[in-house]
């Protein structure tokens, strides 16, 4: 899900605007997954295709395919992955065999030119298939987290790995929320709350609670969002939906 200018749009397999006249979904024009305004413009994602204003400013790479766009702080976040003829997750050994490098290229709309990717800061994740899950921001900070449980952050300048990603180990961020003085990271598969406050990610235990007769484990916190100064978290599959008020703790 996303929004531009006040419409509420799905991304799921085709693109479609919530109609509030109607109360029902209608297919969009567009076949652009992600739109944000930036500056005077917008900013469109899809796949390998990032534009500005109707002008394209990421042409697709050589090999390979770009994953989840993200803009913050003057700088456009991206991962690129290639398999080469091989499947599966497995450690990097050579470019040529298959990465996954995460990407934080400057670029601002009053640039006339598009993405220099030589001037990008990015670095080869230790796991060829890893594509990203989720991304936030703690200040001047990006934080992503991959489909391998590995967080990463760039702080402007350079890539620090927060957690490191396990091959066989389920470790999985499905939203980024911020929450007074820290990020929030949704967790699979333990269905709590991770907190990051500028260096470590740890867990906050009980956040949500676990309700009696269901079960502790396979559950995926999915959804983090703030409304009327409460904190609100989905749960799946158990159809858990909690709100926290600080006020009241």
């Amino acid at each position: 899900l996303f929004d531009l200018d006040g419409t509420l749009y799905s991304s799921s397999e085709d693109v479609r605007s919530w109609d509030e006249s109607t109360g029902a979904w209608k297919r969009d024009p567009s076949d652009a997954r992600g739109r944000m305004r930036l500056g005077s413009g917008t900013l469109i994602f899809d796949g390998n295709r990032v534009e500005f204003n109707g002008r394209s400013i990421l042409p697709k790479p050589g090999r390979g395919g770009y994953r989840r766009f993200y803009y913050a702080h003057g700088h456009l976040c991206f991962y690129h992955t290639y398999w080469a003829d091989q499947s599966g997750y497995r450690l990097h050994t050579t470019d040529d065999e298959g990465f996954s490098k995460l990407y934080a290229c400057p670029w601002t709309p009053d640039e006339a030119g598009g993405v220099d990717l030589s001037r990008a800061t990015l670095i080869t994740l230790p796991v060829v298939g890893e594509v990203p899950f989720s991304f936030g921001q703690l200040g001047d900070e990006v934080l992503t987290c991959s489909n391998i449980g590995g967080v990463y952050v760039f702080d402007g300048k350079s890539w620090r790995t927060a957690v490191e990603p396990e091959i066989d180990t389920s470790y999985q961020v499905y939203s980024m929320v911020n929450f007074y003085d820290r990020l929030l990271l949704a967790q699979y598969p333990t269905g709590l709350l991770f907190q990051y406050k500028g260096e470590d990610v740890t867990l906050i235990e009980g956040w949500p609670p676990k309700m009696e007769g269901v079960s502790a484990s396979v559950r995926e916190a999915q959804t983090t969002a703030i409304y009327g100064g409460d904190l609100f978290v989905g749960v799946w599959p158990w159809a858990e939906l909690w709100r926290y008020n600080s006020d009241t703790d």
